[in-house]
């Protein structure tokens, strides 16, 4: 069997193990685990203890790899710790997985302003606000 079909194989064996109630239900479980995870993390972030809280951030995103928060959240550490390529390539991450969820545009465009990349900042600016307020934004009103 070439590796061609196999992966079709496996493909169609996993979409239909997602219709079954058990499977769905495990999902369900890792979801929420996930977002404990970032939860804790959060809490270990206020309290300083930042190594710690990137840890629970990582756990997140390794459960569930469509979790945008734990995304962003890691960029946030790498902003703070002054490792802009990482924190711009997590919050590119947390955009890829959650096109919709707006903080990552606003902390690019952080970002990218800091860096003195105004063209750059202003687009991600741009697309927060539609984020936040809607395609009215996006283009001139009457």
């Amino acid at each position: 069997m070439n590796v061609r079909r196999l992966s079709c194989w496996l493909a169609a064996g996993i979409m239909l193990m997602s219709q079954t109630p058990l499977f769905s239900s495990v999902l369900e479980d890792i979801k929420k685990q996930a977002v404990q995870y970032r939860q804790e993390g959060y809490a270990l972030e206020e309290q300083h203890r930042f190594e710690e809280a990137f840890a629970m951030y990582r756990k997140a995103a390794y459960l569930d790899q469509r979790y945008a928060p734990a995304y962003n959240d890691m960029g946030i550490l790498y902003a703070r710790s002054g490792d802009d390529a990482r924190a711009e390539e997590a919050f590119l991450r947390a955009i890829e997985v959650d096109p919709v969820y707006g903080p990552p545009y606003a902390n690019l465009a952080l970002l990218y302003e800091k860096r003195g990349e105004y063209y750059q900042a202003l687009q991600y600016l741009r697309a927060f606000v539609v984020k936040l307020h809607g395609a009215a934004f996006s283009a001139y009103s009457r």
